[in-house]
């Protein structure tokens, strides 16, 4: 029993038992959602995996890994037949599928010859496409970068670069600033608890409802206001930035009337 081959069949046979029971919780559950992504394996050979999403009996949303094979297929619509036939292999019902989740890739997202369109094209059927947040995140930070990286800045670009910076070194920035760390830190919170398999509806609207009334209670707290206004003064004097003369540079000065003054000496006493 400790050969290699021994070894291998029993974790072939344990495999199969695991895909059994994981396919029959999917099909009591009906209704499933899929996500898929390919990576190259050790042979530089694209492998696309697919993981299945549904509700079990307790309704407590569940995720499982149903299949990785090589990837032959780079279009949209090769990458579509590639996922109905798996559905197919597996005795998943693709009249079933309710939902999919791609990374942002043109071959997955695209609108019109994306997989996201293909699946709903061949299923003759509005499929709801959620892209992948933690892809949209690393694009958008490669995107960042490749600006930085890129050292053809034409005048223009420095011309708006300069006065960004002018913008952010004022207090109403940084106070803005300050405001939106707080309410972020708030949010942070219930974008951590959406992203759970279990979550479920009604506990999602729950912790959505507290936030909000959260954030409705800071909007209408003074103190929250004088703190924000605060640490933003303190704050800028660690970058050399004046409040007050900040203020007075953008609002006129309020001159007081021409008036009688107070002193006695000029006072007229009127009589009748």
């Amino acid at each position: 029993y400790m050969g290699h081959r021994s070894q291998n069949e029993f974790i072939q046979i344990i495999g199969e038992e695991i895909q059994r029971l994981n396919l029959n919780q999917i099909r009591q559950g009906t209704y499933y959602s899929i996500m898929t992504d390919s990576t190259p394996d050790s042979n530089r050979q694209d492998t696309f995996t697919l993981v299945i999403r549904f509700v079990n009996d307790q309704l407590i949303p569940e995720e499982r890994f149903v299949s990785i094979k090589e990837l032959h297929a780079k279009t949209g619509d090769g990458l579509a037949n590639h996922i109905l036939e798996v559905l197919n292999e597996l005795d998943l019902n693709p009249e079933h599928l309710i939902a999919q989740s791609y990374d942002f890739a043109g071959n997955m997202s695209g609108r019109f010859n994306g997989v996201q369109a293909k699946i709903s094209e061949k299923l003759q059927k509005d499929i709801i496409y959620t892209p992948c947040s933690a892809h949209r995140s690393n694009t958008e930070l490669k995107h960042a970068y490749d600006i930085i990286d890129d050292k053809a800045f034409d005048q223009e670009t420095h011309k708006e670069g300069i006065s960004i910076v002018k913008d952010m070194k004022t207090f109403n920035f940084i106070c803005y600033l300050i405001f939106m760390k707080n309410a972020v830190s708030m949010t942070n919170a219930l974008t951590t608890e959406f992203q759970r398999t279990e979550l479920d509806m009604i506990t999602a609207a729950e912790i959505l409802s507290g936030t909000i009334n959260v954030l409705q209670c800071e909007r209408d707290d003074d103190n929250t206001l004088k703190n924000i206004i605060t640490v933003a003064d303190n704050w800028s004097k660690s970058y050399d930035i004046n409040p007050d003369e900040e203020f007075n540079k953008h609002h006129r000065p309020r001159r007081p009337p021409r008036r009688i003054d107070q002193n006695p000496s000029t006072a007229h006493v009127f009589t009748r």
